[in-house]
């Protein structure tokens, strides 16, 4: 810590920081441009010109760093001129078209330029005019008012990993371009509008919809992937108008994937029910919300006295809310139902027992940009987390991490040091073939195991160089991806990766499906679990039981069937053969239309409020963002209703959903819920894995997440269907 003085105001600041930073934490303004606080410096825009004790000229207060005793002036008469004269300078070219950018409000120069109150110019010349570049259907630029502060350029190179911008010319003709005229390649691509600091770009979806003055604000979570970016909602008289992030340095930043940011436009779609529908003679038609679950309701009692519990069924999408995972099973024990599940894309549920109190990681995000080596097991990171990859980056970058991966998927936006196409369709063979190559490098592994592998399988491991870097990497990490996560052999891999891991001191990451796959864990939404993990007095079917014991009568929660379950096209001829299928969904696909003889509309997560858990264990809550349509309620409140109706009293009391998250809590002694819960698995033994010799021919390595698919609000996004033909 170092004593610094700035416009005579005395601080305490660390050694290393630059004036600008410094200036900050002693709540001195300093304008600046080309300046960001997560790029590089570039010092190109000169803005942040400083006047600092015996330093005969000016100094830019981001690329000069602070020393003990340092005297700094910002607002000096020198320093003032020279800020003055650089936004002079700056505005010799721009367009000044402030009543009709985009940007008006939230304009970075045009704050500055009414600070120093210039209102006219001294040039007479002819302003430069720069033809616009397409960049796609989701970014608008005006390269005109440009003022090359080349913040968008280095965000690629630095942060998203690709050089698809950079500036060409010199003096008057530079410009910000493509260097081929082609779309940008990138998942983070939307990060450049924040970031600019004028008009030149900005969102094509937003463009002439409202002011920045006229938007409320309202903090969300990502609907999108298990990460949980953190988002702000803005909106205009109840509707949904933009997406942009919320900083949040332990999860996303300050940074958005364009599936966070783009895709909210679905909410409007063409597709959404507002009303109950009800197929009678294979015709819909309209009736009540209350109607409508009444007869739900005398139609699920009616086949509880006939068939019993054991003829329902309720599938419920891994997006739901935490509250909506509790309510709705809450409902289902005290009605006898156990045959109850959210992992719509698990194949593998032979050790559903011994799993841990939900599928939660060992390590934190942060701790992936610390690593020198990550390793991937069937992960293509940039279509399924996106944000993961600044982490990656920032390791690349920081500590020249190491890039290894088995799998099939090598289309990364980093170098990838080692690839390997995951042999004999299976994963266990290639883990089976790293534990022997470490092995033989001196690494003690249980003696069961070796004698396993090296008793029935020989392995032709030549490309096994990267090896030594497992051995001596200090901080490594094993992310695994959603290939993983549909393994029919998930829980053998799991307990070889954690084996692994604990040897070679590595931690882990499994990349669930869903942005709640973790709160319908712990919630009980599992036929196996009560909340907090506790067992259920009477196990029920997972999802594959319900479909091999012939239950015929479902109830389906935010469901399109042929994209939200693992071989879905093959689970909707089983629906088509059931008797009864009812659904709460937020729209009417043609799936749920065919299958389905009741469907109830609820709200999308941007229409309601609830908490979302993420795979690091961060329990996070969100408030709604966007007036529901007349008629159209949160699922919580509908299915609190539906409870009323089945004659649980309890289910009066729910006037929010945080009522519904406090008697969640209250079921722990302890309200105090822990942030890390481990999946470290080590009480699984060996010897109950018998059949490691038999390949599953089912497995499906090849399994390829569907970036602008995931779900259903993205699979509705019309600008992203438009350049999801663009982004492989």
């Amino acid at each position: 810590m170092i004593q610094i003085e700035i416009n005579g105001i005395k601080g305490i600041v660390l050694k290393g920081d630059s004036v600008i930073e410094a200036s900050k934490k002693l709540n001195i303004p300093i304008p600046r441009f080309c300046y960001h606080n997560k790029l590089s410096i570039s010092a190109n825009c000169r803005m942040c010109l400083v006047e600092i004790e015996k330093m005969p000229k000016l100094v830019p207060a981001c690329a000069t760093f602070v020393v003990d005793g340092m005297k700094i002036w910002t607002r000096s008469p020198k320093a003032i001129s020279a800020q003055k004269a650089v936004l002079e300078f700056l505005l010799i070219n721009h367009p000044l078209d402030c009543p009709v950018c985009d940007q008006g409000g939230e304009c970075e120069l045009q704050d500055l330029t009414i600070s120093y109150g210039c209102d006219r110019s001294r040039f007479i010349e002819n302003k430069r005019v720069l033809i616009d570049n397409n960049i796609g259907n989701l970014i608008n630029t005006d390269m005109t008012r440009c003022i090359l502060c080349s913040r968008c350029v280095r965000f690629g190179e630095e942060i998203a990993g690709v050089v698809d911008l950079g500036i060409v010319g010199r003096g008057t003709l530079s410009r910000v371009t493509t260097f081929v005229e082609k779309i940008m390649n990138s998942e983070l691509s939307g990060n450049i509008i924040d970031i600019c600091p004028v008009g030149a770009l900005t969102s094509k979806l937003f463009l002439y919809k409202a002011r920045a003055w006229e938007l409320r604000q309202f903090s969300t979570i990502s609907l999108h992937d298990c990460i949980g970016s953190n988002l702000y909602g803005h909106s205009k008289d109840g509707f949904l108008m933009r997406i942009v992030p919320r900083e949040n340095c332990d999860i996303n930043d300050v940074w958005i994937s364009d599936r966070d940011r783009f895709s909210y436009e679905a909410i409007y779609s063409e597709d959404r029910l507002i009303v109950p529908i009800i197929k009678k003679d294979n015709i819909w038609h309209e009736i009540s919300l209350y109607d409508s679950l009444l007869f739900l309701v005398e139609k699920f009692k009616k086949i509880i006295s006939l068939n019993g519990v054991n003829d329902i069924g309720i599938l419920a999408s891994p997006n739901s809310t935490l509250e909506e995972f509790y309510l709705l099973q809450k409902i289902c024990r005290l009605l006898g139902i156990n045959n109850i599940d959210h992992r719509l894309f698990e194949n593998d549920f032979t050790k559903q027992n011994d799993f841990p109190l939900f599928s939660s990681t060992n390590t934190k995000i942060k701790d992936i940009e610390d690593s020198d080596c990550i390793f991937f097991l069937g992960s293509y990171i940039n279509k399924e987390q996106p944000i993961v990859c600044l982490n990656i980056n920032k390791a690349i970058n920081n500590n020249c991490a190491k890039i290894f991966s088995i799998g099939t998927f090598n289309n990364y936006p980093f170098k990838c040091d080692f690839f390997n196409i995951v042999k004999n369709d299976n994963y266990i063979f290639d883990l089976f073939g790293i534990i022997k190559a470490l092995e033989n490098k001196k690494i003690v592994f249980p003696s069961s195991i070796i004698n396993f592998i090296g008793k029935d399988y020989n392995f032709d491991y030549n490309n096994s160089f990267f090896i030594d870097d497992l051995i001596n990497s200090k901080k490594g990490v094993f992310i695994l991806g959603l290939s993983i996560f549909c393994s029919f052999d998930l829980s053998k891999i799991l307990f070889l990766v954690n084996i692994l891991c604990n040897v070679i001191n590595f931690k882990f990451i499994l990349m669930t499906y869903g942005s709640n796959s973790c709160g319908g864990w712990i919630s009980g939404f599992v036929p196996h679990r009560l909340p907090f993990g506790n067992p259920a007095i009477q196990n029920g079917f997972s999802i594959f039981d319900m479909f091999s014991n012939n239950v015929k009568n479902y109830l389906l929660f935010g469901i399109e069937p042929s994209l939200d379950i693992y071989n879905g096209n093959l689970f909707i001829n089983i629906f088509e053969k059931a008797d009864y299928v009812a659904a709460m969904t937020v729209f009417k696909c043609k799936d749920l239309l065919s299958i389905s003889d009741l469907l109830i509309p609820i709200c999308s997560s941007y229409e309601s409020s609830g908490t979302f858990i993420n795979v690091f264990g961060n329990f996070q809550s969100f408030e709604s963002v966007a007036k529901p349509y007349k008629g159209v309620f949160p699922g919580w409140k509908v299915l609190a209703k539906l409870g009323n109706l089945f004659g649980i009293s309890s289910c009066d009391n729910y006037i929010s959903s945080l009522d519904i998250l406090n008697e969640f809590k209250s079921i722990k002694k302890n309200d105090s819920i822990s942030e890390n819960f481990n999946i470290v698995v080590s009480n699984w033994k060996f010897d109950n894995f018998n059949n490691f010799s038999k390949v599953n021919k089912n497995n499906d390595v090849n399994f390829i997440p569907l970036l602008y698919n995931s779900d259903y609000i993205v699979r509705r996004a019309k600008s992203l269907y438009d350049v999801s033909d663009f982004i492989k």
